[in-house]
């Protein structure tokens, strides 16, 4: 039986709809989420790498106090390309004169990586990963003509022009990643910008870390690389005759002719999506999103993880439930969603095989995730699917207020589980405020900071 039409709003008729008790209601859900979960973890993928260009001296100069250099951030990739030892171009295997898997992975169409139509649900997919980069803000600093007329065939396509040069703002992906990206941004004063030669990452409770300004490019340099060898290693050319899989079916032959050298099964986006967020992990934590005192505690790792998992949970809302995509502050609403379960299966589940929601934190009971302002019911069946028809997984969970964090808050002690964080006081046997490297009054005021930041809505 279907809700009366005329007692709900559009988003809430379309939602009860898709969970109608009509018998179908789950099998409707598995098919829109089996539909569009690739294309969000993909795109994902944009999210997470958007900020690229921090890893990078460059951007840390152009912050600096008396800075006269220009913060070219967004065009990393150019910038690589034509100045800094072509290090893209460089992660090709030796005699191999096609572009790298690196650089197609990067600049391909999307809906030719995927194969997929170029349009969407409305959504134009004929951008590459490489947008995300470039494109987030805005193209006032475009360098994609100037690398293209210094690399002319070693350019990793054959447009001269960009197709989407002014009015890449329009794009609904770019759009909605520009609106996350400012749901992530701190603001601080400019009295608080440090110099070049010494900047510090704010650790809160523990000591300043430098960020090690000499590292950062050859941390770029490694990340290409890394990420290079692994889409070689698991995604060979066909086009080069390699070997795909032990016998390529009719649909990998079709995706070559629509001009992509990767062949990817659900499987494989999971692993690329890991791979580059381990990625991640391992270089992103040396340096920061925002250099000025009083933001200089988010890392470039906490800023792509934050934009990228929201990015995520408004694609899914979008495709699999038809909502708009939001486009700022006033309909950018989240909930805590809390599992008492701490089994991988979970996690894997909602993350990957849903791809619906981000683990924020794992506590000493419970898993933490973002996901939009949804309703119980929801998430009742989301589990219930994700998990396979195990119903317990099901009914294990809770929902915060919206846009409320306290309930993270209560569970850990700066981004540890309470239990984690008592066992490590315990070692580190602190008698006094300054063991921590502060005085009493100002170990007062860090308090303060923290808990008064936990309490914003």
């Amino acid at each position: 039986m279907r809700y009366d039409s005329k007692l709900e709003d559009p988003e809430t008729r379309l939602i009860l709809n898709l969970f109608q008790d009509s018998g179908r209601h789950k099998d409707k859900l598995k098919d829109r989420v089996e539909k569009y979960r690739d294309l969000i973890l993909f795109l994902e993928i944009g999210a997470f790498l958007h900020d690229l260009g921090k890893l990078s001296s460059f951007f840390i100069i152009s912050k600096a106090k008396s800075a006269v250099t220009r913060d070219f951030h967004g065009q990393i990739l150019f910038i690589d390309l034509i100045s800094y030892g072509k290090v893209i171009p460089k992660c090709q295997a030796p005699g191999n004169k096609k572009l790298s898997p690196l650089m197609e992975f990067l600049f391909t169409p999307i809906y030719k990586l995927l194969n997929l139509p170029q349009m969407v649900d409305g959504i134009d997919l004929s951008i590459s990963l490489s947008y995300f980069v470039c494109a987030h803000h805005g193209c006032s600093r475009c360098l994609y003509g100037l690398a293209r007329n210094k690399l002319k065939d070693a350019f990793p396509t054959s447009i001269k022009e960009c197709p989407f040069k002014d009015r890449i703002d329009n794009h609904p992906l770019i759009a909605l990643l520009k609106t996350v990206d400012h749901l992530d941004a701190s603001n601080p004063a400019d009295s608080g910008k440090q110099g070049f030669s010494s900047v510090m990452i704010d650790q809160f409770f523990y000591g300043e870390k430098e960020v090690l300004l000499k590292k950062l490019n050859g941390y770029r340099i490694n990340f290409y690389r890394d990420l290079n060898n692994f889409l070689a290693e698991n995604f060979p050319n066909i086009k080069n005759f390699q070997k795909i899989y032990n016998s390529p079916s009719i649909q990998n032959v079709q995706q070559c002719k629509n001009g992509s050298n990767f062949i990817f099964n659900h499987q494989d986006i999971v692993n690329v999506n890991k791979f580059v967020k381990s990625l991640g992990e391992k270089y992103f934590s040396s340096t920061l999103s925002e250099t000025r005192r009083y933001g200089n505690d988010i890392t470039l790792l906490d800023h792509a993880k934050s934009v990228s998992s929201c990015f995520k949970m408004y694609l899914f809302d979008h495709f699999v439930f038809g909502k708009p995509l939001i486009n700022s502050f006033f309909n950018a609403h989240f909930r805590v969603l809390t599992v008492h379960d701490t089994s991988r299966k979970v996690e894997n589940s909602l993350s990957y095989g849903l791809a619906c929601a981000n683990l924020i934190i794992k506590a000493d009971e419970n898993l933490h995730f973002l996901v939009t302002n949804i309703r119980e019911n929801v998430v009742w069946n989301l589990l219930y699917f994700g998990a396979r028809h195990e119903r317990t997984v099901g009914k294990r969970f809770n929902l915060s207020r919206v846009d409320d964090f306290s309930v993270i808050f209560n569970d850990t002690l700066k981004g540890e589980p309470l239990r984690n964080a008592f066992d490590k006081l315990k070692e580190m046997k602190i008698k006094t405020p300054e063991d921590l490297g502060f005085t009493e009054k100002e170990l007062i005021n860090e308090l303060k900071r923290v808990v008064f930041f936990s309490a914003l809505k």
